[in-house]
C-alpha cells in the first residue's frame, strides 16, 4: 500500500503543470486508509489507464469532496484509453482518479467509466480490465462484482482478476463495482424440467436455474431419486440455466431434486421434485427373450395348424 501511495504522490506531482488551478487538492492524509485497489486499464494499440479505489477512516461517500478524491488529469492527446471513477462529485471531480470511501460499510458501489478515443476514424479497440486480486481481497467485502450498465454480473472481483471486451471509439462504457458484506442465500432453484418417463439404460438430460442476490456464481447438487447424487457441478452465473444427466437402472418411479449454494458456501434447500417413472427396459432380460421366442413360435405353430385344418376340411367336404 505504501508503494502504491509513494507512485501516485510522484506521479501526481509531475502532472502538476498539466493540471487547472482547481484541481490541485490532492490526497494529503493517508494514514486512515484501510485498504484500496488499482484498476488498470489496458488497450490492445498499446494505450493504457488506471483509477483506484478503497476505503478510509474518515473518508466521504458521495458530497463533499474530500482530501481523498483526487481529480483526473486533461486527457493527453489520442489516440488514449481514459478511465475514471463518477462520486456525483461537482467538476473537476466528477472525473476521479482517486475514489475512497468511508470505511466500514455494508454495501458499496463505484461507478467506473472506460472511453476509447481513437486518432482518427471511428474504429472500436479491444480494451482489458485487470486488477489484483489480493488487493480487493484485504477488504470487508464478502462479495465484489463488476457488473456491465444494466447490472449485470460480469467478474467476480474477490476470485477473477480481468474481464476483456471490445470498447467502441468516443462513447463512454459505464460499469459498476457492486460490493456486500452480508453473503445471502441464492434462492431455492426451480423444480426441474426434463422427460418424466423412459427406459433404464438410457441418459437422460434435466434443467434448472436459480438466481442469488449478491449475483454471486453458483454451484448445483443433483438428487436423483435412486440413492445417487452428484457432486457440486459448476460454476454458473447467478440466473444461467444448468443441466446435468443421468442414467437410472432399475424400473420403478423417482423424484429429482436439486439445490444450489454459492461460491461462498451459503446453501439453498432442495428443489420441489420432479417425479418420473423408468417402466420399461431398453435390453430384455434373458427370461424377457425366452417369452418373446416362445410366442412367436407358438403363434407360427397354430397359425400352420388353424391353416391345415382349414385344407383338411376343405377336402372332405
Amino acid at each position: 500500500m505504501k508503494k502504491l501511495t509513494y507512485i501516485q504522490c510522484v506521479i501526481s506531482l509531475l502532472l502538476i503543470p498539466f493540471m487547472p488551478s482547481n484541481t490541485l487538492l490532492l490526497a494529503e492524509p493517508t494514514t486512515n486508509i484501510v485498504w484500496n485497489a488499482t484498476v488498470y486499464c489496458d488497450e490492445s494499440g498499446g494505450s493504457y489507464d488506471f483509477v483506484v479505489f478503497g476505503e478510509a477512516l474518515d473518508a466521504n461517500d458521495g458530497p463533499p469532496y474530500d482530501s481523498y478524491d483526487v481529480a483526473k488529469a486533461p486527457a493527453p492527446l489520442p489516440p488514449y484509453i481514459r478511465t475514471w471513477f463518477n462520486d456525483n462529485l461537482p467538476s473537476p471531480y466528477d472525473l476521479l482518479w482517486n475514489d475512497y470511501r468511508q470505511y466500514p460499510d455494508t454495501e458499496k458501489i463505484w461507478n467506473l467509466t472506460i472511453q476509447w478515443i481513437p486518432t482518427s476514424g471511428s474504429s472500436p479497440t479491444s480494451v482489458t480490465i485487470h486488477w489484483n486480486t489480493n488487493e480487493v481481497d484485504d477488504s470487508e467485502y464478502v462479495s465484489m462484482t463488476l457488473c456491465n450498465d444494466s447490472g449485470a454480473p460480469l467478474k467476480n472481483m474477490l476470485l477473477d482478476s480481468a474481464y476483456s471486451f471490445i470498447c467502441p471509439a468516443y462513447v463512454p462504457q459505464y460499469f459498476t463495482i457492486v460490493c456486500v458484506v452480508i453473503n445471502l442465500p441464492p434462492a431455492t432453484p426451480q423444480k426441474p424440467t426434463g422427460e418424466t418417463s423412459g427406459k433404464i439404460g438410457v441418459e437422460y438430460s434435466y434443467s434448472t436455474a436459480t438466481t442469488d442476490p449478491n449475483n454471486d456464481q453458483l454451484f448445483y447438487q443433483w438428487n436423483w431419486g435412486d440413492g445417487a447424487i452428484s457432486t457440486w457441478l459448476g460454476p454458473f452465473a447467478s440466473g444461467q440455466t444448468s443441466q446435468a444427466q443421468h442414467t437410472w437402472t432399475t424400473k420403478g418411479n423417482y423424484g429429482i431434486t436439486v439445490k444450489a449454494k454459492d461460491i461462498y458456501g451459503a446453501e439453498t434447500d432442495w428443489s420441489d421434485p420432479l417425479p418420473i417413472t423408468m417402466p420399461s427396459s431398453q435390453n430384455f432380460t434373458i427370461n424377457e427373450m425366452a417369452t418373446f421366442l416362445f410366442n412367436i413360435i407358438r403363434f407360427y405353430k397354430n397359425g400352420y395348424i388353424s391353416i391345415l385344418f382349414v385344407q383338411i376340411s376343405r377336402m372332405e367336404g
